[in-house]
């Protein structure tokens, strides 16, 4: 999944940067099954990531920003969700389980909420991917609201994209990339013969 998503980034010119923090943001995981899980969960869909090695998802919320569950967790944009660790189900088999929610957008369809919400979510912080619908859905333990999306399916397809270039995120510095990121972009292009780190 990973080198298929440098391939892409190489052919298309984008930069392969965000994908490479987001490795080494998904080493911090100590979880080794959410971080092969996670792996299913990209290949499920097109989920961008942020420039500082973030993803972005999708969420269902009530009318007033609460989850759809309790109705107690405000997810407004710029708010910051989180729930204890330990709390949230670590178990994939577990379909329908504690945890806060994320997904892809074609698992929008099979959930209900008045509201549609992009979250960023460290991938240090995923605990489990659940095995049904084709693993688009996701349990977390936090995550940050970035914006709010027409609830319409048909509209909001590729609105997340436009979340990926946002100010917010261009605007933190970030470390150069590590000999290791620029080893792991290298067999990506020496594969598609694209440009080469030094």
């Amino acid at each position: 999944v990973i080198a298929q998503r440098l391939l892409d980034m190489i052919r298309d010119g984008d930069d392969p940067e965000p994908l490479a923090l987001f490795l080494d943001r998904l080493m911090l995981n100590p979880l080794e099954s959410a971080r092969e899980e996670l792996y299913l969960w990209l290949e499920a869909g097109d989920a961008p990531f942020t420039p500082d090695g973030h993803f972005l998802a999708f969420k269902r919320v009530r009318e007033n920003f609460t989850d759809c569950h309790t109705g107690k967790m405000d997810n407004s944009p710029g708010k910051i969700v989180e729930m204890p660790r330990e709390k949230v189900d670590a178990d994939r088999a577990r379909t329908c389980s504690h945890g806060l929610h994320f997904c892809q957008h074609a698992y929008l369809s099979h959930f209900g909420g008045a509201r549609t919400i992009i979250v960023k979510i460290d991938p240090a912080d995923v605990v489990s991917i659940p095995m049904d619908y084709n693993n688009q859905k996701g349990r977390c333990w936090r995550y940050e609201v970035v914006g709010e999306v027409d609830n319409d399916t048909s509209k909001n397809k590729d609105h997340s994209k436009g979340v990926n270039v946002d100010k917010r995120y261009e605007s933190k510095p970030q470390e150069p990339l590590t000999d290791q990121q620029k080893a792991i972009i290298n067999i990506a292009a020496s594969v598609s013969g694209g440009p080469l780190y030094t």
